[in-house]
């Protein structure tokens, strides 16, 4: 009976730096049902005040560890079930730390496909491969010995099919050793390279090759020829007059009578019309061409030739579309048609390029490796120098390395390139998507947004300081002078009938033409007035107008309406609004539409929801769009609490929520915090004071000197913040912890929210850019100075709008004089920031811009690693001259502060790990232990990996200097010319003596 797994949460907090009583909390905590941006805010003194991130990160980290016990624990039964399952093979597999490792050694367990290895089990040739891998055959008996297991039954004709299909079962044996495997890995990791190349594409039909339908051999096709005559149903003509019974493309001269047709009988016949054959219709057309063009009639085409001809037709735009989208996608990856580097240097966004380009039929990608280097490295552990076999087994290990590990280990590395390069493009997605949601709101502003378009006009709809919609109108810029000047002066009235602050332009087409309109008319006719414009970001916005919820909200508008309102509202609240559009949908990622659906709307759930907790959500205003991003909340309970909240009227307390159909205790708890009513019958419920604390806040104000209604009155707070401020918040909250016996970090954030209710941290952010002229690319000049707004973040830069047309790049090595590994270090979605022109292209109309001042001097950059070549560093053979290596120093004889800290573990020199097993920031996210990196094999201090049989490395001295050559003769009288500073030391230092 296999025993159940215990998760030890030691190592959890190891890779994670944390200590293990913090962790011990959360996983607790966790335990408990609570929502992670509940227990980052209302239960910090259980955590000790760990952020948000941190506590996804023991969550998702607590997850994996389950997922790989569950594992483990399946693996274990079924070993069981099959009675292979041994004391040392459970204890293997419950040391096990990462997904890698446990496939690694149940690989020789897994039921396997039939491979050429089981055909020749199958044939009784086992015993006979263990015969040679165990020595036990003299290599001049192998023949005979092989002759005895020569069977036509089983297919084994000869001794040398059989000495084949026992190689077979060596090479497979070779490839499920785990120490092999290990060791393949790692050089192909170290040495492998990820090529590219085009595929070559076979030639399409295009428009100007194609020969058109109706010429052949250089002559008009204009009937029916003969070879196709057997193609033509009998149907489709007379027999008699050779006409078509549909209409053709042009009638005889003379027609025949219809009583002649075949069909046609006399009343009374007893003849029953027999149909007439292809042959007949055939021959029959062929004579009423002939007799037609010694008339001269017209040219007459059967249908079906006209059907060829129009299937022919759409043939020929499906291959030009085809041609013309390949010429597209050839042009979009013709740098990666010659292309090669390290597996080591392999930036995220590359990798997601190539499997793009993969899947398109663009590009072939595989790993190319060294496979001399590699048996080189791996040769000792399959094969014992002093074997009687060597040469066949090392026969045996090069076709286990071909044919089976490295293929296997090729599919892996790419697997897990694409994993690792899909993790970094959801994390860039959640950056962004997150400085996009936390964009500041234009509260109290009346906007007016358009939708601008050429075909379906310019969809103007003003609205109030709630997002209502005032009025609506499409007008139309394209046409004649009267047209225009009749757009402009409807959005003119709108402005001064609403009394409008701002105007909001979608950035989609049509938007700098719209947008020099709008221009032109605020400085023409709003030069006095506060009226400016924005150009806002409408990624999505087509996608919230067909949606179920823009629907429900405006059933009488139509998608172009819809569209506007989205693109004003998301300038007044853009968290409000843009929860409703899918994430995916919003434009801030990097191949986001190649990623898995299922992780990509995990992680930006995640930040949706981090987001809506963070600010808070107003109970009396909220949809069930946002509502159900709530802590606690899910989308039927957001919804009861909408219904509810229409049948009777505003929310007037927290409380009242508990009168909500499905709204128990347990999501009272987790979702009362973040639900705000502003005006309501209790102050406190216009603050983040979660209810629970309520009675702590009344004492904290009553020390104070003031009460709960003083939070209504605009000068008491200002009077009370001040109190606070000057005796401080950090002095206050431990004096008050002390007194109410309640904890820390929960009467400071009680001190925080009292000296600023209802406070929207997005406040603190600086607004979007407002603007009253243009920029053209005629305007532009290198160095010119510019303010521009972030629109995208991704691994290699970012782009900026300026107000172009397409927006500017910014590379990231433009962002600082130093290096930066990340550009999310310097700039999110939503920032604004000034810039310098550094180059202009006209031809493709796009500006490359710079965050450095003309003139700012770079610093050099660290030194790339010089990239594999193949055939270098190769091992030196024997009789080769090998550098030695700088002397080993034992442990003992190092200084204690050069030495690592004895914990009982495995150093990482003895483990064979490198530097991932650094100690990581407490912000750090811990890597995945399934990546290249060998950190799995460290477990309470011994070394998985490590064969016991394998002796231990021995460390050579360094090879001492040679002794300068003594002067000669010549060179101590001067006669000679010295040759280098040694000898000139000697030359000195005899003349002294």
């Amino acid at each position: 009976m296999v025993e159940p797994l215990t998760l030890n949460l030691r190592f959890l907090a190891r890779d994670l730096n944390l200590p293990q009583e913090k962790v011990q909390a959360v996983v607790s905590l966790l335990d408990e049902g609570l929502p992670v941006p509940f227990i980052a805010r209302y239960r910090k003194d259980k955590t000790e005040n760990l952020d948000e991130e941190i506590l996804r990160q023991i969550e998702e980290e607590l997850k994996y560890q389950r997922s790989l016990a569950e594992r483990k624990l399946t693996i274990l039964k079924t070993l069981e079930v099959q009675g292979k399952l041994t004391p040392e093979l459970e204890q293997l597999i419950r040391d096990a730390r990462s997904p890698k490792r446990l496939e690694d050694i149940y690989l020789p367990f897994k039921p396997k496909r039939r491979t050429l290895a089981f055909a020749a089990r199958e044939s009784g040739l086992e015993p006979l491969a263990l015969e040679i891998l165990n020595g036990t055959v003299a290599p001049e008996n192998l023949d005979a010995r092989a002759a005895e297991f020569i069977n036509e039954d089983k297919k084994v004709k000869n001794a040398a099919e059989a000495i084949q299909g026992a190689g077979h079962i060596i090479a497979e044996m070779f490839s499920e050793n785990l120490d092999l495997i290990v060791k393949t890995r790692e050089n192909v990791h170290r040495y492998g390279k990820l090529v590219c190349e085009r595929i070559a594409q076979p030639a399409a039909v295009s428009a100007s090759t194609a020969t058109p339908p109706e010429v052949k051999d250089g002559k008009p096709k204009e009937a029916v020829l003969p070879q196709e005559a057997d193609e033509v149903k009998s149907e489709e003509l007379t027999v008699n007059s050779g006409q078509p019974e549909e209409e053709p493309v042009a009638e005889p001269e003379q027609p025949q009578d219809e009583t002649e047709q075949p069909g046609n009988t006399v009343a009374g016949s007893q003849e029953e019309p027999q149909a007439p054959t292809a042959e007949t219709v055939a021959e029959q057309f062929e004579q009423w061409k002939e007799t037609n063009a010694e008339k001269e009639g017209p040219k007459v085409i059967s249908q079906n030739t006209l059907k060829k001809r129009k299937k022919e037709e759409i043939r020929k735009k499906k291959d030009e579309y085809r041609v013309k989208q390949q010429e597209r996608f050839e042009h979009q990856f013709s740098e990666y048609f010659n292309f090669g580097s390290s597996l080591r240097n392999l930036p995220p966004h590359r990798v997601l390029a190539f499997n793009r380009g993969e899947h398109l039929k663009v590009l072939r990608v595989k790993i190319e490796n060294d496979e001399e280097k590699t048996l080189y490295h791996v040769q000792d552990i399959c094969v014992p120098q002093e074997h009687i076999h060597k040469n066949f087994l090392t026969g045996c290990l090069k076709d286990a390395l071909h044919r089976l590990v490295l293929p296997f280990l090729e599919r892996e590395i790419r697997r897990e390139l694409t994993e690792q390069a899909e993790t970094q493009s959801v994390k860039v997605f959640a950056k962004n998507l997150r400085s996009l949601l936390l964009q500041p709101p234009l509260y109290r502003k009346r906007v007016i947004a358009l939708d601008p378009g050429f075909k379906h006009g310019c969809k103007v709809v003003p609205l109030d300081e709630f997002g209502n919609v005032l009025d609506f109108e499409t007008v139309y810029f394209i046409g004649d002078d009267g047209r225009k000047e009749k757009a402009v002066q409807k959005i003119a009235d709108f402005i001064r009938k609403y009394n409008i602050n701002v105007v909001a332009i979608g950035n989609g087409t049509a938007c700098r033409e719209t947008e020099a309109i709008v221009a032109n008319m605020l400085a023409s006719q709003f030069s006095d007035a506060d009226v400016s414009y924005t150009i806002v970001n409408e990624a999505g916005a087509s996608v919230y107008s067909v949606s179920n919820v823009a629907k429900e909200e405006f059933p009488n508008y139509d998608n172009f309406l819809r569209g506007a309102v989205s693109i004003g509202r998301r300038l007044q609240d853009p968290l409000n609004e843009l929860v409703k559009v899918e994430p995916a949908s919003l434009g801030v990622g990097m191949y986001q539409h190649d990623l898995k659906n299922k992780q990509l709307q995990a992680m930006l759930d995640d930040v949706v929801g981090s987001c809506v907790n963070f600010v808070g959500v107003d109970l009396n205003s909220a949809t069930p769009s946002i509502l159900k991003y709530v802590a606690g909340l899910n989308q039927v309970t957001a919804k009861r609490i909408y219904d509810y909240r229409k049948e009777h009227g505003p929310y007037r307390n927290r409380h009242e929520l508990k009168n909500v159909a499905g709204f128990g205790e347990a999501t009272f708890t987790h979702a009362a915090g973040f639900l705000k009513i502003r005006d309501g019958e209790n102050p406190l419920d216009e603050t983040r004071v979660h209810p629970e604390s309520y009675d702590t806040a009344a004492q904290i104000l009553e020390k104070l000197g003031f009460t709960a209604g003083d939070l209504c009155n605009a000068d008491k707070v200002k009077e009370l913040a001040a109190k606070i401020e000057t005796e401080r918040v950090g002095e206050l909250a431990a004096k008050f912890s002390a007194e109410l016996n309640a904890g820390l970090y929960t009467v400071r954030d009680i001190l925080e929210d009292l000296m600023r209710p209802g406070r929207d941290p997005r406040e603190t952010l600086p607004p979007p850019v407002f603007k009253k002229g243009i920029v053209k690319l005629e305007d532009l000049s290198v160095g010119m100075e510019l303010s521009g707004t972030i629109l995208n973040v991704v691994d290699f830069g970012a782009f900026i709008d300026i107000g172009l047309h397409d927006a500017g790049l910014i590379h990231i090595s433009q962002m600082s004089d130093g290096y930066i590994r990340d550009a999310h270090e310097k700039v999110a979605v939503g920032d604004v920031v000034r810039c310098w022109v550094s180059e202009i292209d006209p031809v493709k109309k796009r500006a490359a811009l710079s965050m450095l001042p003309p003139g700012t001097v770079k610093q050099q950059p660290k030194p790339e690693r010089k990239p594999f070549v193949s055939g270098e560093g190769l091992p030196r053979r024997e009789n080769e001259p090998q550098q030695r290596k700088p002397p080993h120093r034992p442990r003992e004889d190092r200084p204690a502060a050069a030495r690592p800290p004895q914990t009982g573990t495995a150093s990482p020199q003895a483990a064979g790990t490198n530097n991932s097993d650094r100690p990581r920031r407490a912000d750090e996210r811990a890597p995945r232990r399934d990546d290249n990196r060998r950190d799995d094999r460290r477990n309470g201090g011994r070394t998985e990996d490590r064969n016991p049989n394998r002796e231990p490395k021995t460390y050579f001295a360094a090879a001492k200097k040679d002794e300068p050559k003594k002067l000669t003769e010549a060179q101590k009288t001067g006669k000679e010319v010295l040759r280098g500073f040694g000898e000139l030391a000697q030359f000195l230092g005899q003349k002294e003596e």
